[in-house]
């Protein structure tokens, strides 16, 4: 069979309820359910997980049917298509069954583990040891064991009142989503034998005392960390199941039959566990980006078998750029834990996120690396730093730097510019005219930052014409100038924008919608309750998209150059 140790951990038997409004969908009925945290209407099932080193997922499934409601009425069995050979079993047993099917199939597996359900069944902890399966099996606080050598029998809560200080050993049980997992430990031998291997664990948190109690047995000694490591692996089953209502749809079916919900359950399941062994099979050398998970494949292959195909380059660039970032956010929670706090600039994707910026005309070239901007915040000027890029928005008032403490500085974000820089509370006004260089620049795997130098000279110029015209008298009306003229320009490029896309997702040009339309605006025209109208599409010229253009910027400029203001 398989090692002795925790590097493979069946999870026994795990509950999971989906939350129903009538009464006709197989199993439901009024219960708990851990999805709710309290009874609704709704299915249970019991799943059976496996985690090992090279990641987790579920392995087997069982509905559970309610004895009372179900299991004691043949038509509304035979209704929702259920077997003749099913009988009503408990959660445990239930499990019992599950993790007799995978040890028969030779699944390689060293220690089983479940929460306090499973834990109170003593048919399931004389199955495993019977076949040589160490387990960490969760009880409650009013279970009771046997101390010194059977003889006295005692609540597992007053013996942690009992253990001295000096015997709790703080070990980490698994990382966790904000570090590791630390907890104090104890461990007393419960065995009431010569050769048994039986323990009682204690874990209790160490910031608010809070104590959980596990039974544990193993067909030879182990040390106390083997322990916690098995105790520890619930966690992992936890973020399993969320992976698989996240990434694979777990729990959005909307079946009433019991073979629909098997077929179902199990289609999630291989889905999971494919993306699982594709994660596992994925090399993990390169610090400086982590390597594909679950989540990011599902996306890779939505994005090049399922979603509209788009160049590889294009989906594999923002893949290459979020896991970079997540890579950088896992070294950030390191340095967290320490007296200061580490920021580093990473450019921000594009903000529409359904149509990426994409440039076949850059490809091959070789984008240079972002710069490199690093500040060093002491502790209590965390809050200053905002939004969801690193040197964030600012959204609130800024802060005083003599509110900062000596040393400190002022992270003041540059957008015009494409990057973040610590410098004085006043910002640079930059304007970007040339083709691809208007408002905020692109950034992220599609664009870089690096057009600060090129963006201030074209600013300057541009600011140094408008300031010789004669209605430009001052710094103000400069500034108006400069916002004007860039407002028409971005609008005129979003309206093309858009006029493309709306060609691109209807299919219809400009010649087929007034061949469409074209009769139904001609009656109405004609009516003439539109005069203003009818004279611009009847003897107005009709300008292409670069005439018009051209033609409002002349006016735009007469008008900002020729008028004084008043």
């Amino acid at each position: 069979m398989a090692r002795r140790d925790a590097s493979r951990v069946g999870a026994a038997g795990l509950p999971r309820g989906a939350l129903k409004k009538g009464v006709c969908s197989v199993g439901v009925q009024r219960q708990y359910t851990g999805t709710a945290g309290r009874v609704e209407n709704s299915q249970v099932g019991v799943f059976l997980a496996y985690v090992s080193p090279l990641g987790r997922a579920m392995i087997d499934r069982r509905l559970y049917l309610p004895e009372t409601t179900w299991c004691q009425q043949p038509d509304r069995l035979t209704a929702a298509g259920v077997p003749d050979q099913v009988e009503f079993a408990t959660k445990p047993a239930l499990a019992r069954q599950m993790i007799a099917a995978a040890l028969n199939a030779n699944v390689p597996v060293g220690w089983v583990t479940g929460d306090e359900v499973y834990g109170a069944d003593p048919g399931l902890r004389a199955d495993l040891e019977q076949r040589g399966i160490g387990y960490v099996l969760a009880v409650g606080c009013d279970r009771r064991v046997h101390v010194n050598d059977g003889r006295t029998l005692v609540r597992v809560d007053e013996i942690a009142d009992r253990i001295p200080t000096s015997e709790w050993q703080l070990h980490s049980c698994g990382p966790g989503a904000k570090g590791p997992r630390d907890y104090l430990w104890a461990w007393v031998t419960t065995a009431t034998g010569s050769g048994e291997h039986r323990w009682l664990l204690i874990r209790r948190n160490w910031s608010t005392g809070e104590l959980a109690f596990y039974l544990c047995w193993a067909p030879r000694p182990v040390p106390l960390h083997t322990l916690v490591t098995v105790a520890g692996s619930r966690w992992s089953i936890e973020e399993l199941f969320q992976t698989g209502k996240g990434q694979v749809g777990l729990d959005h079916y909307q079946v009433r039959g019991w073979t629909g919900w098997h077929r179902f359950i199990t289609l999630a399941m291989l889905a999971l566990a494919v993306l699982t062994i594709l994660a596992a099979q994925q090399p993990d050398s390169d610090p400086e980006i982590i390597a594909l998970t679950v989540a990011e494949i599902r996306r890779l292959l939505n994005a090049f078998v399922l979603a509209l195909p788009l160049p590889p380059a294009h989906t594999l660039h923002w893949s290459i750029w979020r896991r970079t970032s997540q890579a950088r956010a896992r070294r950030s929670t390191t340095s967290a834990q320490t007296g200061e706090v580490t920021l580093e600039y990473q450019p921000s994707p594009s903000p529409n996120r359904r149509m990426p910026c994409w440039h076949p005309g850059r490809q091959g070239r070789g984008h240079p690396s972002p710069p490199s901007a690093l500040v060093v915040l002491p502790r209590p000027c965390r809050r200053q730093v905002r939004g969801s890029s690193p040197f964030g928005r600012a959204r609130s008032k800024e802060p005083d730097l003599r509110k900062c403490g000596s040393g400190s500085l002022l992270v003041r974000p540059l957008w015009t510019c494409g990057c973040s820089v610590a410098a004085r509370p006043t910002s640079i006004p930059c304007v970007l005219l040339g083709p691809g260089r208007f408002g905020r620049v692109r950034s992220g795997p599609a664009g870089t930052g690096l057009m600060i130098t090129e963006s201030i000279a074209v600013g300057e110029s541009t600011a140094a014409a408008l300031s010789q015209a004669p209605g430009v008298r001052g710094i103000d009306d400069l500034q108006r100038a400069l916002g004007a003229l860039n407002a028409f320009i971005v609008g005129a490029l979003r309206r093309e924008i858009t006029e493309r896309r709306t060609a691109r997702l209807t299919g219809t040009d400009m010649s087929a919608w007034q061949a469409t339309l074209g009769p139904y605006l001609t009656r109405m025209l004609e009516t003439g309750r539109y005069p203003t109208i009818a004279r611009l599409v009847i003897d107005g010229a009709h300008l292409n998209a670069e005439e018009t253009f051209h033609h409002n910027l002349i006016t735009i400029l007469d008008g900002i150059t020729s008028h004084p203001h008043t």
